[in-house]
């Protein structure tokens, strides 16, 4: 969705990947990586495929966004009654960098109240806790991430077949954001799962969530780290990336699990 929102949690809140962070406070030693690679190894084969990467960054994604979300319906939940209603939800916040741009402010309160009504599962006008945890984290249900895929495809889709064309994709990101067209295309294939040439909702899904780009790093590791080529990885082949690697910011993912997990 591009833009950060008040009261709306991101997922994936830690410290910037370019970020020149000290080995000692997020660095990950063997022992570490050993403990994290049993928690992902589910069926303890002594290996782990992209796909368990993914399941496993899913549920620490959700378990993320399940600690921030007391104080994320607090911010939202302005009378304190215990609800938060659309108003609430549509009130006047903060847009990083579009201060002033009501165009901006806007199109954003029409996404959230695309959001909120589809967290709003009763209907009723008002979000409980258990309903406003999709509203701050779509991934957390299903039907918010579609609806708001389907919003931003609608607003963009000129011809109205319901998928993004390489170009509208380039008016959703906003006109001159990518200055050179191989470098939209590239970003566009990676979102073109089905090689289709074209942003289907599924697809738009994924963007939406930004889960994307988390999935890509950690194939991405996958991939290094499998130096026999079988499609999944041992402990062994994992720490022997981290030693040739151990600045990748693809690394970032397992040293911030390690971290939270205390391990």
């Amino acid at each position: 969705m591009g833009l950060a929102l008040a009261g709306v949690v991101c997922a994936d809140e830690g410290p910037d990947h370019n970020e020149d962070v000290g080995a000692e406070e997020w660095g990950i030693s063997d022992e570490q990586l050993k403990a994290l690679f049993q928690k992902v190894d589910k069926d303890g084969d002594g290996k782990v495929t992209a796909a368990d990467l993914h399941a496993f960054a899913l549920g620490m994604r959700l378990k993320r966004a399940e600690g921030y979300q007391e104080q994320a319906f607090a911010e939202l939940d302005q009378d304190k009654d215990g609800l938060v209603s659309l108003a609430e939800a549509t009130a006047d916040f903060e847009l990083d960098g579009v201060e002033g741009d009501q165009e901006a402010i806007v199109e954003h309160r029409a996404s959230r109240t695309v959001m909120f009504k589809a967290a709003d599962k009763d209907g009723d006008g008002f979000l409980t806790k258990t309903e406003a945890i999709g509203f701050t984290n779509m991934e957390h249900d299903p039907a918010v991430e579609a609806a708001v895929a389907k919003f931003e495809i609608k607003k963009n889709d000129t011809n109205g077949d319901g998928k993004l064309s390489p170009k509208e994709f380039a008016w959703h990101l906003g006109a001159g954001v990518i200055g050179d067209e191989e470098g939209l295309m590239e970003h566009f294939a990676e979102l073109d799962r089905n090689t289709d040439g074209f942003l289907d909702l599924e697809e738009m899904r994924e963007y939406e969530s930004v889960r994307h780009y988390e999935e890509q790093e950690l194939s991405e590791l996958a991939g290094k780290a499998d130096k026999d080529g079988d499609g999944s990885i041992t402990l062994q082949e994992l720490v022997d990336t981290h030693h040739d690697d151990e600045k990748s910011e693809h690394h970032y993912h397992l040293e911030n699990w390690a971290r939270e997990l205390e391990l």
